[in-house]
């Protein structure tokens, strides 16, 4: 049985929210979870294009 990555965007202005939101997270699942982390809304348009 194969597991399946999830695949998470964090989109912040908050440096701060971003890294701690992420190192939970991190923390929590693993190598089951993949995080893109943005500063801007648009920056996280960029990367859905």
């Amino acid at each position: 049985m194969s597991t399946q990555s999830l695949n998470l965007f964090i989109v912040d202005d908050n440096q701060l929210m971003v890294t701690g939101l992420r190192n939970y997270l991190t923390n929590k699942f693993g190598e089951h979870i993949n995080i893109s982390t943005f500063y801007t809304g648009e920056s996280a348009l960029k990367k859905v294009d």
